[in-house]
């Protein structure tokens, strides 16, 4: 018997694309990209422009002084750099510095950030004593350290080894010269001071984001401190030793752990597996007057009508009650012992908050007092207080004003930040919520950005500046300050609409609102403490800028931490009228900052990795 088979049909060829269909899928993917294309524009052409443009210079032989002698001499530069001792010098010592600036404040902003994430009376007034370093104005803090803390003659270190010295009678005490005998761990000290702050709220925000039952449950198994570090996610499941499918169902996969230690009552039973049980539990008791049913043959016997061991004991932060383990009536003695762990968290907090902050206290102190009851050795915390350096700072003296200053650094932090807002929120969304295909790695070319010094492109913006006449201009700042903020502000608001629900968003598409629409009537309020923890650092950071604003200022658009340089002169160091504008030009960003903290720790936890 034979069969016939149909002969094979030749595949058929597909149907070509219409040209209109071709232009509408690139035009819908070049409207995807349209949020992000603003930022990126600005980024490339306020900071890679100049760095390319130093590039260039570099193979030239070019004095600016005198512009019209220049020829070219390709890697001659680069080969008298690289054999420069100095410059190897100072690129070893910036390692150095950076490095220990690094992981002190990283250590001592984890510890911090643990202490405030424990509840206690004044938790509030302690984490705006420790913030408000990162707070002060870096010119203002450098200037507090040089002068106030480190200076030989009448800083605040040798005032105090000399009134101790005095306190065990002796009258000859060494008073070091800090900046010259350890000028390296004096700048470092210095940097920690004022970093670590930022690297607390980063850590708390982290340590804050995570889910309290996790948290509460490792507390109720023993878990001390050190394990809100090292507690994330449940350990990998592991198989149930002597145990069959239907108990393997019964268990949570994410109750199991691996690697656990023998059990102390079973030697042989190696691998106990669930997770966050201890290894010794209280055995159970049986109610008065059962014991002898189990004798007679009773059917309860075998039961024995186990009850629990003890009364219910409060959970530390609320919850349903627990059973206690010793006694048969509510547990009153582990009560007493959190009040007293907590008592002792509170006094530890304050007194290293106090500690921690004296050293702007010391300038606020020393703002009030004399010039001749500042500049004393030992210190003179209860000499009388007057505004005479307030007086002078305000152009009572005949003096300078400082309002213009104050008025440029207020315009330029101000307008750049709401640049900044308006050219972030448009990428973060379209790198968030409507990932752009094939521009992945965007996000990181915005890091980098930040990552390139200032100084690689400050050559080539003073020169398009002197030739275009925007030296002295406020508005070049402007958009210097955006270029500076823009890197951190995207990655910080990428992160915090990550967790805005796209369901939302479409939604309001469904309804026909356009991307304008849908940013400040959906994603903006969603998203609100985000954005006003960005909006706060970056006000920060515009606010706090010297180096900008020293090389392409001069006298119309000074800002105020310039301004705050000119009270160190040739003629005299006058420590109270400094220590009177050093608070002066940090206050602005106090008040935000102090105002303001809840929502930047609640910002920056929204972007914290959960």
């Amino acid at each position: 018997m034979t069969t016939s088979t149909a002969p094979a049909k030749a595949p058929r060829p597909p149907a070509p694309v219409p040209p209109a269909a071709t232009r509408g899928s690139k035009a819908k993917a070049w409207a995807t990209r349209a949020p992000l294309l603003p930022a990126l524009v600005f980024l490339v052409v306020v900071t890679q422009l100049p760095f390319v443009a130093t590039l260039v210079l570099s193979l030239f032989d070019w004095n600016s002084l005198s512009p019209e002698k220049r020829h070219f001499t390709g890697l001659s530069n680069y080969a008298s750099v690289f054999t420069d001792a100095a410059l190897r010098d100072a690129v070893i010592t910036t390692v150095i510095l950076t490095a220990s600036v690094v992981l002190v404040s990283v250590a001592l902003g984890l510890g911090f950030a643990l202490l405030l994430n424990r509840r206690f009376f004044g938790r509030g007034m302690v984490r705006t004593l420790l913030i408000t370093p990162f707070l002060l104005v870096p010119v203002s803090a450098a200037l507090l350290w040089k002068h106030a803390l480190y200076n030989p003659e009448y800083g605040l270190f040798n005032g105090a080894l000399n009134w101790f010295g005095s306190l065990f009678g002796i009258e000859e005490v060494v008073q070091p010269d800090w900046m010259s005998s350890m000028p390296l761990a004096a700048v470092v000290a210095a940097l920690v001071w004022q970093w670590t702050p930022f690297m607390m709220l980063i850590l708390l925000a982290g340590l804050q984001s995570r889910p309290d039952d996790m948290m509460e449950a490792a507390r109720i198994d023993g878990a001390g401190t050190l394990a809100d570090v090292r507690l994330h996610d449940p350990a990998p499941p592991a198989p149930l030793p002597r145990t069959g499918h239907p108990a393997r169902l019964g268990v949570h996969r994410a109750e199991l752990r691996r690697g656990l230690h023998p059990h102390l009552r079973r030697p042989r039973h190696r691998q106990p597996p669930l997770h966050r049980l201890r290894d010794l539990l209280p055995g159970p008791r049986v109610r008065p007057g059962l014991r002898r049913r189990r004798r007679r043959g009773d059917r309860h016997g075998a039961h024995r009508h186990r009850r629990p061991a003890g009364g219910l004991v409060p959970l530390p932060r609320g919850g349903e009650p627990r059973m206690s383990a010793s006694t048969t009536t509510p547990a009153t003695a582990p009560a007493t012992r959190p009040r007293r762990r907590v008592t002792g968290v509170a006094v530890t907090a304050w007194v290293l908050g106090l500690v921690f902050c004296f050293p702007a206290l010391w300038m606020v102190l020393t703002s009030f007092h004399a010039e001749s009851d500042a500049a004393t050795n030992p210190p003179s915390f209860a000499a009388s207080l007057t505004l005479d350096g307030y007086r002078t700072f305000f152009g009572g003296g005949g003096g300078p004003t400082p309002w213009p200053p104050l008025v440029n650094s207020l315009t330029a932090s101000f307008f750049s930040t709401v640049l900044v807002l308006l050219l972030a929120l448009p990428a973060a969304y379209a790198l968030s919520i409507r990932r752009v295909r094939k521009w992945t790695d965007v996000l990181f070319f915005f890091l980098s950005t930040k990552m390139l010094p200032v100084v690689a492109g400050l050559l080539p913006i003073y020169l398009f500046a002197r030739n275009t006449g925007l030296l002295d201009n406020i508005w070049l700042l402007v958009l210097l300050y955006t270029s500076m903020n823009l890197p951190i502000a995207v990655w910080m608001m990428q992160s915090f609409l990550s967790d805005v629900p796209v369901s939302i968003i479409e939604a309001a598409q469904v309804d026909g609102a356009r991307l304008p629409t849908v940013l400040s009537r959906v994603v903006a309020p969603v998203a609100a403490p985000g954005i006003a923890a960005t909006a706060l650092i970056c006000f920060i950071f515009s606010w706090n800028e010297l180096l900008f604003a020293r090389v392409l200022t001069g006298v119309v658009a000074s800002t105020a931490p310039v301004h705050l340089t000119t009270f160190v002169t040739s003629q005299g160091l006058f420590l109270a009228q400094l220590c009177a504008a050093s608070v002066v030009v940090s206050l602005p960003v106090l008040a935000a900052g102090y105002a303001a903290q809840d929502k930047l720790v609640q910002g920056l936890s929204l972007g914290a990795v959960k």
